[in-house]
């Protein structure tokens, strides 16, 4: 189990309410118009919404007010909280129902505020952050990296889905539970996560079907059909299960129909097509869509692809041992499989029926476990791979990001609307090669990223608070 209370977890319990304390420093300093207008102004306006108008004008920052926290999908989970799905059935709005209820509970029972379910849904992030880091880096490398590497877990660029009222909180913490339970063997604990993770948001199919996949590379490579069949099983039933009890909720606050919420996604018409036209709801969610597309896209395939050629060639004659399955190494190994695939599976869905609109792959694929069970996994994945062929393969994938959001017509001309690209670009460059950074220069770099990025992610806030082009 994982010690709670020593010197070093203080020190990351430290680290995550500093940097939660100075996103709001950061952001109440743009509230200031002199402030604002001597520093951000300078290279950023800000979005204004008047009378359905959404503009970019050169103001300060808006104020945090309880209202102004219930934008987008904000108001359907509070919808759900005041009214469970009485209002859904009430306005015949079936498209409620395609919202899990879990998140809705939670927020209900806590009694918190608008503000305050942000404020919570950050911490469920950092316990998540922690207790997976916890599993992947140990005592072999030394106290200062191991706190480096978790200041970078916060330089991501849509850190701010953790401070507004969404289920990414709820679904980031329930689902590490679940890997950790999966990684130390404890099934009671995986089972009741991941029928929690289920209640949180509608994951099942592409669930299903990744572990699916997962399942077959690891029958290919070990032969054992029987055990590997049945452990498929053992790790899908929860998921099932979890859906089951959201459909029966449903149906019991009046949904009259038992899978209702299959019919709510439908009401988006996401139909099957080849995407003629890349397109989003905002510049700034666009921008890290170029990221993932050219970066983390591409590497993964190629992994896979080679994953799957190496399996086939190292078919094992016998059976493996029932044992082999249950050690941390595979059941690591195992997770790293399914979350790439996880990640792939989100990725075509959105590209293939949502007619090339590509809104949601970066809240889909960055914000959730899946994400940084393959960043914690990296090191040593590409730790055989000489430095100088990462910089060419990487610095390859960066230029082609570049030249790539540069050309096409949706995003034509440079604004600080694509520094999340370049924050994603900066983060995964740091991960890959801290190492061959001296001291000073890896503290200098992540601190200097840190302070970026708290700032592009309370300008995006900012952009929630006046209601403007949807990012998430």
């Amino acid at each position: 189990m994982i010690k709670i209370f020593n010197k070093e977890n203080a020190i990351y319990f430290s680290i995550i309410v500093i940097i939660l304390i100075s996103f709001f420093a950061i952001f109440n300093f743009f509230q200031i118009s002199h402030v604002y207008e001597a520093t951000l102004a300078k290279v950023a306006d800000n979005y204004t919404r008047e009378n359905s108008v959404i503009e970019l004008k050169k103001v300060p920052f808006t104020t945090i007010e309880e209202n102004k926290m219930l934008n987008w999908d904000a108001e359907h989970y509070s919808n759900i909280k005041e009214n469970r799905y009485r209002v859904a059935r009430e306005t015949n709005n079936i498209y409620l129902y395609a919202f899990f209820p879990l998140f809705s509970i939670i927020w209900d029972y806590t009694f918190l505020s608008n503000i305050g379910i942000g404020i919570l849904n950050y911490f469920f992030f950092a316990i998540s952050i922690f207790l997976l880091y916890s599993l992947y880096f140990n005592n072999k490398i030394s106290r200062q990296d191991k706190i480096l590497r978790f200041l970078l877990c916060f330089t991501t660029p849509l850190l701010v889905v953790y401070l507004i009222p969404y289920t990414e909180g709820v679904f980031m913490i329930t689902l590490s539970f679940a890997f950790y339970g999966l990684i130390k063997n404890k099934y009671h604990i995986y089972f009741a996560a991941m029928l929690l993770a289920a209640m949180s948001r509608s994951v099942i199919t592409i669930l299903l079907i990744s572990m699916i996949l997962t399942t077959m590379l690891d029958i290919i490579k070990y032969k054992n059909y029987k055990f590997l069949l049945i452990d498929f099983l053992k790790k899908i039933t929860p998921a099932f299960i979890g859906t089951f009890l959201v459909c029966l909720y449903q149906y019991l606050t009046g949904s009259g129909k038992f899978l209702i919420y299959i019919d709510a996604i439908k009401t988006w018409n996401n139909k099957f097509a080849i995407p003629h036209n890349i397109t989003d709801w905002s510049h700034e969610s666009f921008s890290i869509v170029i990221g993932i597309i050219c970066l983390v896209i591409p590497l993964i395939i190629m992994y896979l692809l080679l994953k799957f050629i190496t399996n086939i060639k190292k078919i094992k004659r016998s059976e493996a041992s029932p044992q082999l399955f249950k050690t941390e190494k595979y059941n690591k190994e195992y997770l790293f499989n399914l979350s790439l695939i996880y990640t792939i599976g989100v990725f075509l869905t959105i590209l293939f029926f949502k007619a090339g609109s590509l809104n949601g792959i970066p809240r889909y694929v960055l914000c959730s476990p899946f994400f940084y069970i393959i960043i914690f996994s990296l090191n040593k994945k590409l730790e055989y791979i000489k430095t100088e062929n990462k910089i060419l393969i990487f610095g390859a994938l960066i230029l082609i990001s570049i030249f790539f959001l540069g050309m096409i017509p949706y995003s034509s001309f440079w604004n600080f609307s694509d520094m999340g690209l370049f924050i994603f670009l900066g983060f995964l460059m740091l991960w890959i090669f801290l190492e061959k950074m001296n001291k000073i220069l890896q503290i200098a770099t992540i601190l200097l990223l840190l302070g970026i990025n708290l700032v592009w992610n309370a300008y995006l806030f900012n952009s929630f608070l006046v209601n403007a082009w949807i990012f998430t």
